[in-house]
Parts: C-alpha cells; structure tokens; sequence
C-alpha cells in the first residue's frame, strides 16, 4: 500500500471516528432532553410551557442534522457505488 493509500485510509478512519462520537453526543443529548420533556409534561404552567418548546425546537434541531447526515451519506454511497 502506498503512503498516499495509507493517508487516506487513516483520514477515512478519522472521519469515521468522528462521526461516531458526533453521534454519541447526540445520543446523550437526545435522552438528556426526552428526559426533560417528560418531567414537562406533568407541569402545568407557562414557564413549563416556554421551556417545553425549547426543548422540543433543541430536539427538532438535532434530529434535523440527523436527516440531513444521514441524505449526504446516502447521496455520497451512491456516487461512490456508481464509480
């Protein structure tokens, strides 16, 4: 193998490494804030309400990144299998 190959296998690693942690942080923060909504959802009164919806537009938030990781991977597995 040479260097240029074994530099952009370590790259792909890294990237590869990357991601997993983007998307253990994610997990955690996504149980962090179901965990939240749940205890929101027994209050009932319009500070519950208001930081309700900041917890729900913080979930939406990065279940959005999610999906749209998710369309560049797909687009990239196609491009790639289409070489």
């Amino acid at each position: 193998m040479s260097s240029v190959e074994e530099q952009t296998a370590a790259i792909e690693q890294l990237q590869l490494e990357i991601t997993k942690r983007r998307q253990s942080e994610r997990d955690v923060a996504k149980r962090i804030l179901l965990d939240r909504i749940k205890v929101l959802r027994t209050r009932n009164d319009e500070d519950a309400v208001k930081e309700l919806l900041s917890t729900l537009h913080s979930l939406d938030k990065i279940l959005g990144q999610e999906i749209r990781e998710a369309l560049d991977s797909s687009a990239k597995n196609l491009a790639d299998s289409g070489k």
